[in-house]
């Protein structure tokens, strides 16, 4: 009883910290930097033609889970934010695990959302792994052109190269407290073009992303 105690305790306890994501209107269609793109002529420098594109990006999906024992008995909680592009809105879900059926939903209610992760946490809070406890979180943004005009004979053609950069912490794989180390971590290039959308996830695993990514379109160097 009391390992069903304390175990419902840390499913109430996972529900709270899991839930760091933007708020719903922060999710929203995000406009990059407006960038240039030129063709230089080799005679001279004349430019022979100039695209200016303008990116964007939304978070397409993120998912959080907790899960672990304790005293032998299984416990565990997870969400899901995914973006519904015919309805402009986006699909949450909240489940718990259930000793008698398994993962069961507990409801389709939006849950606030802050910062996103890419992590991978294990704790083994004893020595026999009776109680062990586990943290899984991932995002996957979807980027596209909002904009593009052109000038000039020869303006440069898709697909566009583009970065996403942001300020990022380190998190912890174990036990031990978050190391909280703050740098800027860049994506590797995202190649858009003029209709459609690119998937892509940071590169960096056990890191807390800040809300609100640098978006261009260029050289990886620029921004």
């Amino acid at each position: 009883m009391k390992a069903r105690t304390l175990a419902s305790r840390l499913l109430a306890a996972s529900l709270l910290v899991s839930s760091n994501l933007p708020t719903r209107a922060e999710v929203g269609t995000v406009l990059g930097i407006v960038s240039d793109l030129v063709a230089l002529s080799q005679f001279g420098g004349a430019i022979m033609g100039r695209t200016t594109v303008v990116p964007a990006y939304r978070l397409h999906t993120w998912f959080g889970c907790t899960y672990g024992t304790y005293g032998g008995v299984r416990f565990g909680s997870r969400r899901r934010a995914t973006y519904n592009f015919w309805t402009n809105d986006y699909k949450y879900n909240t489940e718990s695990w259930d000793q008698a059926t398994g993962w069961t939903t507990l409801n389709q209610t939006m849950f606030p959302l802050q910062d996103v992760r890419r992590h991978n946490k294990r704790c083994a809070m004893s020595e026999d792994g009776r109680f062990v406890y586990n943290v899984v979180e991932d995002f996957a943004l979807m980027v596209w052109v909002a904009s593009v005009s052109r000038s000039g004979l020869f303006p440069p053609d898709e697909p566009y190269p583009a970065f996403l950069k942001a300020q990022t912490t380190t998190l912890s794989e174990n036990c031990a407290p978050d190391p909280g180390t703050s740098q800027t971590t860049r994506s590797y290039e995202i190649l858009l073009r003029n209709t459609g959308w690119t998937y892509t996830k940071m590169p960096v695993v056990q890191r807390s992303y800040a809300w609100g990514f640098l978006c261009w379109v260029g050289k990886w160097y620029q921004w």
